[in-house]
């Protein structure tokens, strides 16, 4: 079942710093069979879930929620698989918009790399 997190929810996984562990991070669930579903529910792009597709991973400073950031037809819009850590399960999923949210030009803000 997919779940749309609200902005109070999705604000609760964040504790800083914000890392960016692309490169890093090993996974603790597999997001694809979540990410079939928001495809089946036109929320991701079939083309995305084909090819695999992953713009960035954060990790929250705790290291107790990952955000994968699945790209869209649009630089600065993402839809992000929420993974709690702790319990290896996918918390949810939101639509975010940098440019809206966060005024941010950048297609990621400069985190630190972990």
């Amino acid at each position: 079942m997919i779940r749309l997190l609200s902005n109070q929810e999705y604000d609760t996984t964040f504790n800083s710093p914000m890392l960016v562990v692309t490169a890093t991070a090993q996974p603790v669930v597999d997001i694809w069979p979540y990410v079939n579903l928001l495809v089946q529910n036109r929320v991701v792009s079939p083309y995305v879930f084909q090819n695999e597709l992953i713009a960035c991973v954060y990790r929250n400073g705790n290291a107790t929620y990952d955000h994968v950031l699945l790209p869209t037809d649009s630089e600065h819009r993402f839809i992000v698989v929420v993974v709690n850590i702790s319990q290896a399960t996918i918390y949810g999923y939101y639509l975010l918009d940098l440019a809206q949210e966060y005024g941010i030009e950048d297609k990621f803000p400069n985190v630190p790399q972990a």
